[in-house]
């Protein structure tokens, strides 16, 4: 369904999208929903968005997703899968929003799901082992305060870059958001 949308509030971010599209349909448990957008942010305004998804990522949280034009009743929604693209002084970023009916549903599964879920829970892993350690180094004297907030300050600046870069692409526009993202969702 092609909607005409003038604004859309994530949480407490306000954006406006340059391509919206909105699936819906009805199952017995109620209305199954997940929109795909596009948006060109500054970096300012990029990084807000990435630190909302690190947030959500690990939480797994749902927020209030107002579609300003369509709808001023707020829905719960997650962020799902994004894919971005620098294009000079702006970034492009292509994201899907889902809502919690979508992701109880079976056909919403998808096969790269559980590749998706296990590169998740290797990460947190080898970021839980990597703050044990220095837990322990620290502990036996090893490091002092200021050699564990520089290493832990570059791991978490690091590890949030590197997923982001994994998520690069050449330019979003030049991607179907349709089959790309629906295929990343969960």
């Amino acid at each position: 369904m092609d909607s005409e949308i003038e604004r859309l509030s994530i949480g407490s971010l306000d954006f406006v999208p340059y391509f919206y599209e909105e699936n819906y349909g009805f199952e017995e448990d109620g209305p199954l929903r997940n929109c795909e957008l596009k948006v060109k942010l500054s970096q300012e305004r990029f990084t807000e968005l990435m630190d909302l998804i690190s947030t959500l990522a690990s939480s797994g949280g749902y927020l209030p997703v107002i579609r300003h034009g369509i709808s001023d009743d707020p829905i719960e929604m997650r962020i799902g899968p994004y894919l971005w693209s620098q294009d000079k002084e702006e970034i492009k970023v292509a994201f899907a929003l889902v809502s919690p009916i979508c992701d109880e549903k079976e056909n919403m599964f998808y096969w790269n799901q559980p590749i998706t879920m296990n590169t998740n829970i290797g990460l947190i892993n080898q970021y839980e082992t990597m703050e044990k350690l220095i837990t322990t180094l620290q502990e036996k004297g090893i490091l002092n305060k200021e050699d564990v907030l520089r290493i832990s300050k570059n791991e978490k600046k690091n590890l949030q870059y590197r997923l982001q870069k994994h998520r690069e692409v050449d330019d979003v526009d030049n991607i179907n958001p349709m089959g790309a993202l629906r295929r990343l969702i969960r």
